[in-house]
């Protein structure tokens, strides 16, 4: 946090006017924090071999965010390893096809949103195939560092998804018989 104080009496450019208050400003910088994933919070039928994409509002440490993120299955606490590759810029949000009915079509109270956010994204490539019908989350807690100064982030980020269920037979034409 920080205080800008103008102090009372300041004279103007030509050396006629003053200030007659002081004035005082507090404000705050902005932390480093994720600002969006795919897969998004709740995603259902991710691929068994996904790509997990984190995108932050700033350039990060790469070495804090990858000693801290963690990827899990439900009900195991030790973390999926994997292989992280790093793109300087921002997140392209998922788009809908014809064919798609309009899931990937975020909407936001302002409207339909940015096409890309963030300016720094990180990419986890789990080094396992993930189960068929799981539930995944993955994981980046509070005090990851920056790449700025000595900023960490303030809030632990959560996401979570569901793996594809195993291909099964749901109906058939001709009915059986």
């Amino acid at each position: 946090e920080y205080t800008a104080r103008v102090g009372q009496g300041l004279t103007g450019a030509l050396g006629n006017t003053a200030l007659i208050d002081g004035h005082e400003r507090i404000f705050s910088n902005v932390t480093p924090a994720v600002i969006g994933s795919i897969p998004a919070e709740g995603d259902i039928y991710v691929s068994p071999t996904p790509v997990i994409s984190l995108t932050f509002n700033q350039p990060m440490d790469h070495q804090s965010v990858e000693e801290n993120f963690a990827l899990t299955a439900l009900g195991d606490d030790q973390p999926i390893p994997g292989e992280f590759v790093w793109t300087e810029g921002p997140l392209a949000q998922p788009t809908g096809n014809g064919d798609s009915g309009g899931y990937y079509d975020y909407v936001y109270d302002e409207g339909s949103g940015p096409e890309a956010i963030g300016v720094e994204t990180v990419t986890f490539i789990p080094d396992i195939t993930l189960e068929f019908d799981t539930f995944y989350k993955f994981t980046l807690p509070k005090n990851t560092k920056g790449a700025i100064g000595q900023a960490r982030t303030k809030n632990d980020f959560q996401g979570s998804f569901t793996v594809t269920p195993y291909p099964k037979i749901v109906d058939t034409y001709p009915a059986d018989g």
